[in-house]
């Protein structure tokens, strides 16, 4: 592809990475930093009350945010999700009895 075909960051100059899960993209490092200080927490408060807080997630990537969510409130006993979402708040059956949506 002749380099004057690929879209660039009108601030950075830098190419732009298409939306799709890449390394690049979601994966990279930043993302690795960030997963180690959420399961370094998750290891450290599990065992407290935890609130699992979702503010305006929708339906496009709820493999990012709200599935973990779920799963994360489902295997701490103590944990709590709440989902606010005017178009499509929603929670998995197996802890609709800790979450409000």
């Amino acid at each position: 592809m002749p380099d004057d075909l690929i879209s660039h960051s009108p601030t950075t100059g830098l190419p732009l990475t298409p939306w799709v899960r890449s390394p690049e993209f979601l994966e990279g490092r930043r993302f690795k930093q960030e997963h180690e200080k959420t399961r370094q927490f998750i290891n450290r408060f599990g065992n407290q009350k935890l609130l699992f807080f979702e503010l305006g997630v929708g339906r496009m990537t709820p493999m990012f945010i709200q599935e973990p969510f779920w799963q994360l409130t489902s295997q701490l006993p103590l944990a709590h999700y709440v989902n606010i979402n005017p178009q499509d708040a929603m929670t998995h059956t197996q802890i609709a009895s800790r979450s409000c949506c």
